[in-house]
């Protein structure tokens, strides 16, 4: 049986928008030192979708793919 025990199911509403403008502010860094040039709202517009999973739907899906058993969230 394999255990994850690291995982976060994310909405953009279960966080105080500080919390989002850091993390926006970060990716947004990284990205540029990558050379991927792209306004804050256009990282918000194309990252910040993949981490919300109110439903769990998609780690579900991933857990399978990976064929993880269980998962601590």
């Amino acid at each position: 049986m394999i255990i994850d025990f690291h995982c976060h199911i994310w909405i953009e509403d279960w966080l105080p928008e500080r919390f989002w403008e850091g993390v926006l502010s970060i990716i947004t860094r990284m990205m540029n030192r990558l050379g991927l040039n792209l306004p804050p709202s256009e990282v918000k517009n194309q990252v910040f979708p993949a981490f919300w999973d109110p439903t769990g739907e998609r780690l579900i899906k991933a857990m399978d793919e990976a064929q993880i058993d269980k998962a601590v969230i």
